[in-house]
């Protein structure tokens, strides 16, 4: 199970080892440091106009395929509740004024995810895949964000666990069993 705060963690430990990746390489060097969490929005509106990458969480939803809700057993008589599993949906979008240096950042971000692994949260391990999303998906995000469609990819962090809040249920033992058999006929 995982701690309070696991999808900051998640995109820290990505913001962190991108950025690491970036300082290496002599041609995206100069980035290191530079990539934040804000929407793309928000890092390039008004006065607040950042350059770098964006790497920003937009969407988080029930993982589909390793939602349980059985209880999970924790003692010889405490039940616990499972952890929510949830993906988290990632937007990367290069901000440096320079189409050249932008493609630099995204093939550097691409080459990373792809390469990286399962991520270490505790007893968890996202796995974190490129995404392909739709036309319309796309044009429903960049329409919501209110500025012209920019260079970007979409990322998944999959398999990430958010623990219950609840307390662990009791339980009893099964101590009998009784066997009844019935003629049919």
């Amino acid at each position: 199970m995982s701690a309070f705060g696991v999808i900051k963690h998640l995109t820290d430990a990505l913001v962190f080892g991108l950025d690491a990746a970036f300082a290496a390489d002599p041609l995206t060097a100069a980035f290191s440091g530079m990539i934040f969490t804000d929407s793309p929005a928000e890092a390039g509106s008004g006065v607040n106009q950042k350059t770098g990458m964006s790497f920003w969480p937009y969407r988080v939803q029930r993982d589909e395929f390793q939602s349980d809700p059985s209880l999970v057993p924790i003692g010889p008589s405490l039940l616990g509740i499972p952890p929510l599993r949830v993906d988290v949906w990632y937007m990367v979008t290069p901000m440096t004024g320079s189409g050249d240096s932008d493609q630099l950042l995204l093939e550097k971000t691409l080459q990373y995810i792809y390469d990286v692994g399962p991520i270490a949260l505790g007893e968890d391990t996202p796995i974190v895949t490129f995404e392909t999303p739709g036309a319309d998906e796309l044009f429903r995000l960049w329409s919501a964000l209110n500025i012209p469609y920019a260079l970007s990819s979409v990322f998944t962090a999959r398999h990430v666990s958010i623990d219950s809040l609840r307390s662990p249920q009791g339980s009893g033992r099964i101590v009998e069993r009784y066997d009844r058999y019935v003629r049919i006929g």
